[in-house]
């Protein structure tokens, strides 16, 4: 229980370490589109707002990870408050980005692949799920909300298309932590 606990609270610290690296990333891009004038002012303001909010907490789950004496409920509660916060992160992107057009719709893989960490079927199913659903929630309003942006074909293609992709990423990577157990 002790080592499972330990590791836990080190894939917890390695886990937020990287995403303060996304976070760098999405600092850049917002410069460049910025920069380019490729996005408006009022978005640009969106997005520093969104990514400030994550990087506020990631730096809370990354310090309160580095407490060594907590149980390992205690550290899973950590990685899904970060996988939820990667889950809100990619879907106001995805919303300040034109909906089913917008390329942000990778960002959902990053809590799908966070919650592999966990070793659990269930979760990282359940974690797919919930990308998928909010996916379709945010670009099913930004269609409401904006009309003759898209078709509606379009809108229900690219929503099944990508919901289906959450599933088949969250599958691929529970064959690649399933051990092999060769048969005889």
């Amino acid at each position: 229980m002790k080592k499972r606990s330990e590791y836990l609270r080190l894939c917890a610290l390695r886990a937020t370490r990287i995403h303060f690296a996304l976070v760098a990333i999405l600092a850049v891009s917002i410069v460049i589109f910025d920069g380019w004038n490729y996005i408006t002012l009022e978005n640009a303001l969106r997005r520093w707002t969104i990514v400030t909010a994550f990087f506020v907490v990631n730096t809370v789950v990354w310090y309160a990870s580095r407490n060594p004496t907590k149980e390992q409920g205690y550290y899973k509660g950590l990685l899904f408050g970060l996988i939820l916060s990667d889950i809100a992160l990619a879907t106001l992107f995805v919303y300040n980005d034109r909906g089913i057009a917008s390329p942000g719709v990778v960002l959902y893989s990053i809590p799908i692949v966070t919650s592999a960490i966990l070793y659990s079927r269930r979760a990282l199913f359940a974690v797919a799920a919930i990308c998928a659903a909010t996916y379709n929630l945010i670009v099913v309003r930004y269609f409401v909300v904006n009309f003759n942006e898209a078709i509606t074909v379009q809108l229900y293609g690219t929503s099944t298309l990508y919901g289906a992709i959450f599933f088949l990423l969250a599958s691929l990577l529970w064959v690649v932590l399933t051990p092999y157990e060769p048969t005889t």
